[in-house]
């Protein structure tokens, strides 16, 4: 891999899906998913429903599973089983896939900004990201947490371009208060097209650090499901979809991603790293 000057390359700005995109763990996702149901009670989801709907938070993906879904408070006991088998099994298996730590590392030397944009609480990706030894390889994390609305909805993409521009800045840890105003900016989820400028309270406060974001042609948003995609394309990103993840090409190629990659050497040809 070369050192090329950030200005001349397509892409000065990279938001990362994580599972499934980063990282090797559908497998981590299935165990403890199905452990958890099956110590509910509850029916046992097949692995192929299960990686299907990677993607979206559990607090949405468990209530479609379940086919009669508990009340309340078995459903905190739902998820609270599977967040305590999911990290038995991800500290022991949570891998990057082959090719990802020199990619992000290059990124990082040739100044690329990168976020990963997550349905994980970030917390729980954090932790994540360590395991599977790509810490300190990507600027800033958007987990679930951090959004009002999560994917398809665009919050994520903007959050996150919105905390690099502050990192950027000076470092200043993300002020709440402000990204709660930017997101009752930001539009539904495919309310958006591609090109569309980000929310007026999100690109004030890019301004200042236009290299980082400038034009939303020059953001792109990479991940391995539909639902990626289309976050992707109502914030008005580039998209990239990956093929070795959750969804097949068929499946992302209905979101009308503007590229498609099916190898790891293939996105970083594409980012014009190799």
């Amino acid at each position: 891999m070369h050192a090329t000057p950030v200005a001349s390359l397509p892409f000065h700005t990279v938001l990362f899906d994580f599972d499934g995109t980063l990282v090797d763990s559908a497998a981590c996702g299935v165990e403890a998913t199905q452990w958890a149901f099956a110590d509910a009670g509850l029916n046992v989801p097949d692995a192929g429903v299960i990686i299907a709907k990677m993607g979206i938070p559990i607090e949405v993906s468990f209530g479609q599973m379940a086919s009669h879904p508990p009340d309340e408070a078995g459903y905190e006991q739902l998820m609270a089983r599977f967040r305590a088998k999911y990290r038995e099994v991800a500290d022991r298996g949570m891998k990057a896939f082959d090719g990802i730590a020199p990619l992000l590392q290059a990124l990082k030397a040739q100044g690329v900004r990168t976020a990963i944009v997550t349905s994980k609480r970030s917390d729980v990706a954090a932790r994540n990201l360590e395991t599977a030894g790509l810490g300190g390889l990507i600027d800033v994390l958007v987990g679930s947490d951090k959004v009002a609305h999560c994917k398809p909805a665009p919050d994520a993409v903007h959050a996150g371009l919105a905390e690099l521009a502050r990192l950027r800045r000076g470092g200043r840890p993300v002020d709440e208060t402000v990204m709660d105003e930017e997101r009752e900016g930001a539009p539904a989820a495919g309310t958006a097209r591609t090109g569309q400028s980000a929310p007026a309270g999100v690109v004030g406060s890019l301004r200042d650090g236009e290299d980082v974001v400038g034009r939303l042609s020059q953001v792109l948003v990479v991940g391995d499901s539909s639902y990626d995609i289309d976050m992707g394309k109502a914030a008005g990103a580039a998209t990239c979809a990956v093929t070795w993840g959750a969804h097949s090409h068929e499946e992302l190629a209905r979101s009308r991603p503007d590229h498609i990659v099916h190898s790891v050497p293939a996105l970083a040809a594409l980012l014009n790293v190799m």
